[in-house]
């Protein structure tokens, strides 16, 4: 997957197209090896806000770092993907749904408290809503 998926040239995270590809594929691929997966959808919250105070460039800054604490946080096969200006998809493979809750659970409080130099603020704070669901 990591080369066929087109990337967005400003973040250099696969589209969302890629997003819907890499989930076809997770289904046809997954119970044949006897693994689960999740899909998470990430979205920035008060994003209106942000765009109107920091503009396009600012809320895709804040995506940015919701999406490199999604890289720090998981394994690198675990894949985020970016559906728009404010929203990420995360596939997690091998991992059941119970254990996708703890786990971005703690990923939502990390990057709650993870405070970024930002917007005039040097300890601003970006706060994501999540959804998740089962790969079936």
């Amino acid at each position: 997957f990591a080369g066929a998926a087109r990337v967005n040239q400003e973040t250099s995270l696969p589209y969302g197209d890629a997003a819907e590809e890499y989930a076809t594929m997770l289904k046809n691929t997954l119970p044949g090896h006897g693994l689960d997966g999740c899909c998470a959808l990430l979205r920035i919250d008060r994003y209106d806000k942000s765009l109107s105070r920091y503009g396009r460039g600012g809320v895709v800054e804040q995506l940015m770092h919701v999406a490199n604490c999604c890289r720090s946080t998981f394994r690198s096969e675990d894949v985020v993907c970016q559906i728009n200006d404010h929203v990420l998809a995360m596939f997690l493979v091998d991992i059941d749904k119970d254990a996708a809750r703890i786990v971005l659970n703690r990923l939502r409080w990390n990057i709650r408290n993870h405070r970024i130099n930002f917007g005039g603020k040097e300890d601003f704070s970006v706060t994501v809503s999540i959804v998740f669901g089962a790969i079936t």
